[in-house]
């Protein structure tokens, strides 16, 4: 795996809940037989609720599945939850959403600006796509 840093942007968002949230990139590259998965990160929310910390972070997921270039988009979650000293980590994925870049990173930028979690991720996934529609 080699890890690339493409840039960092200091933008400063704030989601309904009023949690603070920075914008980064970073992608990881990894290659698998013919496959190629990029992930970029997108953002990080952190969500403060009474005495626990959550740690959300929301990645653009690019994979390129044969000798065509064409790629597939996705996302992926990644949870961190601090509670009295322990740590809790989950994340999902929900991969080949759309070939289009442009519509898998509003998807990406809702999700974070409403704290979405692993948990509801693909019902989430599956509603936005039926109200929005697909795009190709």
């Amino acid at each position: 795996m080699r890890w690339k840093r493409v840039g960092i942007t200091q933008n400063i968002l704030y989601n309904k809940v009023g949690a603070k949230m920075s914008l980064r990139v970073l992608v990881k590259e990894e290659m698998r037989d013919i496959a190629m998965r990029k992930d970029y990160l997108i953002g990080v929310a952190t969500v403060a609720q009474q005495e626990q910390r959550i740690r959300l972070e929301y990645y653009l997921v690019e994979e390129t599945r044969d000798v065509s270039g064409i790629s597939l988009y996705g996302m992926m979650i990644k949870k961190e939850m601090r509670t009295e000293g322990k740590i809790e980590r989950t994340q999902a994925s929900g991969k080949a959403i759309s070939y289009s870049r442009d519509y898998v990173e509003r998807m990406i930028q809702l999700f974070m600006k409403n704290a979405v979690t692993p948990l509801t991720m693909d019902e989430l996934i599956d509603e936005y796509v039926s109200r929005e529609g697909i795009s190709a």
